[in-house]
């Protein structure tokens, strides 16, 4: 993407699925993504696990999972270094970046285009229903997890364990895997 327009980010849930997309907005309680053919897309961030900038290989800049810590941290493209904040400060999140209120007292802002990564050590764990779950595979990268409520010749809905229903265009699905349920893969 160009330097003077959001970035895609690749915002990863709690329950291992991945929506891809621009930064819409936000609040302190959810990050919103157009995410393409999906539309747009309120996330819990309490079920968001990390944000990643896809722009300039930034996922060599930020640590795996297993490195991340128990507070929120924003790690920069430009710095070494990483910037912690507890996320109990609040944070505001606009298509521009991110707008935290510092330790200190003063306000720090950090548009999407200077970030690599945004990890959430708040987040919490994703119960999974026991029901015959779906996982749609979808172009442009984004995967969704959840109970296939309908499928016509244009749209497969899913009820997301996390975001309710998404309706997916069938011409952006470029795979659909069973789990949690009654299909066994013999191979």
């Amino acid at each position: 993407a160009a330097l003077t327009e959001t970035p895609q980010v690749e915002v990863v849930l709690t329950n291992g699925d991945v929506i891809r997309g621009m930064v819409a907005g936000g609040n302190t309680e959810y990050i919103v993504i157009a995410a393409g053919e999906m539309g747009r897309m309120e996330l819990p961030l309490m079920n968001v696990s990390r944000v990643l900038v896809l722009i300039d290989n930034n996922k060599e800049k930020v640590p795996s999972d297993a490195l991340a810590e128990a507070e929120d941290r924003i790690y920069l493209k430009n710095q070494d270094t990483n910037v912690g904040f507890p996320s109990s400060e609040g944070e505001a999140i606009t298509a521009e970046g991110i707008r935290f209120a510092g330790r200190g007292g003063t306000e720090v802002t950090y548009e999407w285009k200077e970030i690599a990564g945004w990890y959430m050590g708040s987040s919490l764990p994703v119960k999974m229903p026991n029901a015959l779950l779906a996982t749609a595979v979808c172009s442009g990268g984004t995967r969704l997890t959840g109970t296939l409520t309908s499928m016509t010749g244009q749209t497969l809905k899913l009820d997301h364990v996390i975001v309710k229903e998404v309706p997916v265009p069938v011409a952006a699905v470029r795979a659909i895997y069973f789990v949690n349920g009654r299909v066994a893969y013999l191979s």
